[in-house]
């Protein structure tokens, strides 16, 4: 039994996800590698295809079944967003026969973006349908369609 959990290796799943630091406007850029085993994982984000060593944070914890999970961020500026940098992670670890490489498409449409221009043009129609319906009910409509008005 101890041998075997001295042999198991299981591979990390990852993820490169960017978020926009309201308080600040900054940009947090961040890799998530999580689901392996054993602890030791050599992850690094990279800017351009070199090591953006530059406020990069980050740690390890253990997840509740008996695998590692490890994050890395890097904090950017807008200005160095909209140098459209290419931003990457690249993950070593024991369980994986090559590195896993991870590329952040920073072109790539925001869904956040896109959920908030839908959500306010639906705001504006339901609000026209609204007045249009309160202006009809006061007879206006009638008065329109009569050229009294």
């Amino acid at each position: 039994m101890e041998n075997s959990c001295v042999l198991r290796k299981v591979k990390p799943t990852a993820r490169l996800f960017k978020k926009t630091l309201i308080d600040s406007g900054r940009t947090r850029i961040t890799c998530l590698a999580t689901g392996f085993y054993p602890c030791h994982i050599n992850l690094t984000i990279l800017s351009n295809d070199k090591e953006a060593n530059e406020q990069v944070t980050g740690n390890l914890l253990p997840n509740g079944d008996e695998t590692y999970q490890m994050r890395k961020s890097l904090e950017i500026s807008a200005e160095e967003l909209h140098k459209k940098q290419k931003y990457s992670c690249l993950i070593n670890h024991i369980s994986l026969d090559n590195d896993l490489h991870i590329t952040l498409d920073l072109n790539e449409s925001d869904v956040r973006s896109v959920v908030i221009i839908v959500l306010t043009c639906l705001a504006v129609v339901a609000v026209l349908i609204i007045t249009l319906f309160i202006v009809c009910k006061k007879g206006l409509c009638k008065a329109l369609q009569q050229g009294v008005i």
